[in-house]
């Protein structure tokens, strides 16, 4: 017997493992956080790492597809972070990266 396995929206497999991109705001990115996702064993809460990278990667182990005859045995899901910056920002947001990329620019001044 073959089996075909047809992934949810969204994801990849390869072997027993799943690929998923994951789209993140510019904050939890850079402050770190709790993303949902939907998954295959149910709805799970994914940490966001304090100043997580464009395209980086996180694993979770055991939440890719089941093995077979192993009882208990699953691959692993990948998660690869896709930022997404906002386009339109109030004035007053405006004026908070202004202020963000000044304070950048004296502390790497002062490191100097």
């Amino acid at each position: 017997i073959k089996l075909r396995i047809k992934p949810e929206e969204g994801y990849t497999i390869k072997g027993h493992d799943l690929y998923l991109k994951a789209d993140i705001d510019l904050y939890t990115a850079v402050l770190g956080g709790k993303i949902t996702l939907n998954t295959p064993v149910g709805k799970i809460n994914v940490p966001i790492p304090k100043g997580a990278q464009n395209e980086s990667k996180l694993r979770l182990k055991g939440k890719g597809i089941p093995v077979y005859g192993k009882t208990g045995t699953s691959g692993d899901l990948y998660v690869q972070l896709h930022i997404v910056i906002p386009k339109e920002l109030s004035i007053e947001e405006q004026n908070l990266f202004r202020k963000l990329k000044a304070l950048k620019k004296e502390t790497v001044h002062h490191s100097k």
